[in-house]
């Protein structure tokens, strides 16, 4: 099988559902089952090693807790201001 460390495809999927916590439930919950089925597919098809999906998981969580500053700032203006739209 081919592998590369670490699975972007993961990585990005990743992101999508730390993105879309405080869009509720059901989209949390799809978010959740696409990274779900891109984690268990890239290693079902031989793309990638589980260890290749963590490590990519890891440093999407990194990433998005180092741009934490970046995103609060952005949130007002990509919402046009609706505090229900703002992450919490």
């Amino acid at each position: 099988g081919i592998s590369a460390m670490p699975s972007v495809h993961v990585a990005v999927v990743a992101l999508l559902v730390l993105a879309v916590r405080s869009y509720g439930r059901l989209v949390f919950a799809a978010a959740l089952f696409l990274y779900m089925m891109v984690f268990v597919g890239s290693v079902h098809l031989g793309w990638h090693y589980v260890s290749d999906g963590i490590v990519g998981t890891a440093g999407a969580m990194v990433l998005w807790r180092l741009t934490r500053p970046a995103n609060r700032a952005a949130v007002p203006v990509l919402t046009g201001g609706d505090p229900q739209l703002q992450q919490s």
